[in-house]
């Protein structure tokens, strides 16, 4: 499961790599500066914010398994939620 610090320090480094980026497009229109470097730091950014959303789901996803497994669990063993409970 992804921690809490792992998901921190991608959203710094996506944080980061996005204002690098904005200042090699700004330099690059001011002052021809080098679009190859302007693309591949926008690259970075779109590869690391989809890893920090897969990071975010993946966490999402285990503590709502983790919140509600337990409960399923007892539903499934004393029958509630059954039609055939619910219809009595």
């Amino acid at each position: 499961m992804p921690s809490s610090t792992d998901i921190e320090r991608l959203e710094d480094r996506v944080q980061k790599l996005s204002s690098e980026y904005h200042n090699a497009l700004y330099q690059t229109m001011d002052i021809k500066g080098n679009w190859m470097k302007s693309n591949d730091l926008l690259n970075n950014v779109i590869n690391l914010s989809i890893s920090l959303r897969e990071m975010r789901m993946t966490k999402a996803q285990q503590q709502l398994e983790k919140a509600f497994t337990p409960r399923l669990k007892r539903m499934l063993q004393t029958g509630e939620g059954s039609e055939e409970t619910n219809t009595e």
